[in-house]
């Protein structure tokens, strides 16, 4: 489901943007070259890396919410902190996935490392960036 997002995301951007030049496709990231800023769109998340003037984004959606249990009863989810997907409580959402406390996991770059922390946040380290070939798929 997130390949169809991430190729929606594209052909939104190739149909509105494209046109001006500075926000356009690259593999399978959406690069923005200043001035221009990367677009966000309701109920994806977005990953950004920042290469000279342009930032590359990768986009994924929500996960399906399956049905939340806690000492055999079902509960209702709750929203993520950002409020744009929703969730079991005790779990994160990163990349379009969702994890449980502390599960621990690639970043988007599939360089650092990230954990699910108990407040329902992902934290990751940030010491090795990717080009942008490399992180777009290109």
């Amino acid at each position: 489901m997130n390949t169809i997002l991430c190729a929606c995301v594209l052909l939104i951007c190739v149909v509105v943007c494209d046109g001006y030049g500075k926000i356009v496709p690259y593999g399978q990231c959406v690069k923005s070259c200043a001035p221009h800023q990367p677009i966000w769109i309701k109920k994806m998340y977005r990953y950004c890396i920042k290469n000279g003037d342009c930032v590359y984004c990768k986009y994924f959606g929500c996960p399906e919410v399956q049905e939340c249990k806690r000492r055999r009863q079902v509960i209702p989810p709750v929203p993520t902190i950002d409020r744009n997907c929703m969730v079991c409580p005790g779990t994160c959402v990163y990349t379009g996935k969702t994890y449980k406390k502390k599960d621990r996991f690639k970043s988007f770059d599939q360089v650092n490392e990230c954990e699910c922390n108990s407040s329902g946040r992902v934290r990751c380290s940030t010491e090795h960036h990717p080009e942008p070939k490399k992180f777009c798929g290109v």
